[in-house]
């Protein structure tokens, strides 16, 4: 489902100059694969890449037999919209907006009917434990409630790839570990593909596959322990 062929990027990091790549290495349907890496190793930026947040300078991504550097902007847009989820450390929620308005934005610009969105919306929150918190603020809400409608909105319009950058990076220990735990059941149920980026081992290793950065390259690729 997803091929990096011989994928680099040169990019700038504070004052010195980074390179992550060549990468080559395929990730099948329905596979969870961590990735490790100490800070500037290239984690997030590989998410990039997938996500089309950014294109390599050398080498291609696949998704589903079709190149990423050939869609248009527009194209990228769909991809973004409709193929991949996105879950960040910080959330990234819209604070002017209520809990159900935020969750509901990829289906927006989907063009999901309001009685479609507001049936996927009860359905998500019950999914995610927060039944009842709809018409709350982020601001209202504790860290791990805002991750879980991070998570929510992420999940909301049923793509294929889900990408998590350090989700649990703002939550303490046993949220973070509630959180890997609603991850791992709402993926199982709806059979995605999961490239999650953690500093946590244990985390890591609770995916199908971990995949260790190293100075721009991986240095290992290991199964996990589930």
């Amino acid at each position: 489902m997803i091929s990096f062929q011989q994928v680099l990027r040169r990019y700038t990091l504070g004052n010195e100059e980074w390179t992550l790549g060549p990468l080559s290495f395929e990730i099948p349907d329905g596979q969870t694969v961590g990735i490790l890496g100490t800070s500037g190793s290239g984690k997030s930026t590989l998410l990039h890449l997938l996500g089309a947040l950014d294109t390599p300078t050398e080498g291609e991504i696949f998704v589903n037999g079709f190149a990423l550097s050939h869609f248009s902007e527009p194209e990228k847009d769909q991809y973004r919209a409709s193929t991949v989820g996105f879950v960040f450390q910080d959330f990234h929620l819209f604070p002017e907006f209520r809990v159900r308005e935020n969750i509901a934005f990829p289906l927006i610009l989907q063009g999901v009917s309001p009685e479609e969105q507001k049936t996927r919306i009860d359905e998500m929150l019950k999914n995610v434990g927060l039944e009842g918190f709809g018409n709350h603020f982020p601001k209202e809400l504790s860290g791990g409630q805002r991750q879980r409608v991070a998570v929510a909105r992420a999940l909301i319009h049923r793509p294929q790839i889900l990408l998590a950058d350090e989700p649990t990076g703002n939550l303490d220990e046993k949220t973070g570990e509630q959180m890997m735990d609603l991850l791992q059941s709402l993926v199982e149920t709806h059979h995605m593909t999961v490239v999650l980026v953690t500093h946590n081992k244990k985390f890591a290793h609770q995916c199908d596959r971990v995949l260790t950065i190293e100075n721009g390259k991986i240095a290992s690729s290991l199964g996990g322990n589930g």
